[in-house]
């Protein structure tokens, strides 16, 4: 029993010189982090710029500017106008998904392709009149039914007719290089070779 009540009192000066130990460490300010280096996407503008689907979106989408005229002596040069690609990276850093921005991305060059056969003052649909009617609470239906349902409702579409339309292009270039006869030039081999071959 004695052996217990020691056990006990040692324990308890243990205890109370922790606690104490804790109390008087405490002085109430907050503890201060340590200083860390940025990480990539906090110094970047951009994070999402080389996301698969940016890429993918703005091979399909981005159509080269014209170049612009030469500015008058002593005026700077006007900015570049963003490709598609930064504007996808910054909206979706923004917050709005690539499924969206995908319908946005076809409403708009199809409206584009409106515009340049039939040119009047208030026609066509920019990306960004559609993301600011889309934050301003109009639904995709509602966008439907203004602009129309694009052909490319999301990204595997866009996939798609991008890999169709580069299929095409690659057999266009075949179709180029043919002889026109329907052989390669480098395979006339006329079939006399003489073999025996298999029987």
């Amino acid at each position: 029993m004695k052996f217990n009540k020691s056990l006990s009192l040692l324990l308890a000066f243990v205890l109370l010189f922790t606690l104490a130990g804790i109390a008087a460490a405490d002085d109430g300010t907050p503890p201060i982090p340590p200083e860390t280096e940025p990480t990539e996407n906090e110094t970047d503008p951009l994070p999402f710029l080389q996301h698969p689907v940016v890429m993918l979106l703005n091979a399909y989408y981005d159509v080269p500017a014209e170049e612009p005229e030469p500015p008058a002596e002593g005026e700077p040069l006007p900015e570049p106008a963003p490709t598609v690609g930064e504007q996808v990276a910054a909206l979706h850093a923004d917050g709005m998904g690539f499924g969206v921005l995908t319908k946005f991305l076809s409403i708009a060059a199809k409206s584009a392709e409106a515009c340049a056969a039939d040119p009047s003052p208030d026609c066509g649909v920019s990306l960004d009149d559609l993301v600011t009617a889309f934050k301003d609470g109009a639904g995709i239906g509602a966008i439907y039914r203004d602009y129309g349902k694009p052909s490319a409702l999301g990204v595997g579409h866009v996939k798609q007719e991008l890999k169709e339309r580069e299929q095409q292009q690659l057999a266009q270039e075949n179709a180029g290089e043919d002889n026109g006869n329907g052989r390669d030039k480098e395979k006339s081999n006329n079939g006399k070779g003489g073999g025996k071959g298999k029987k």
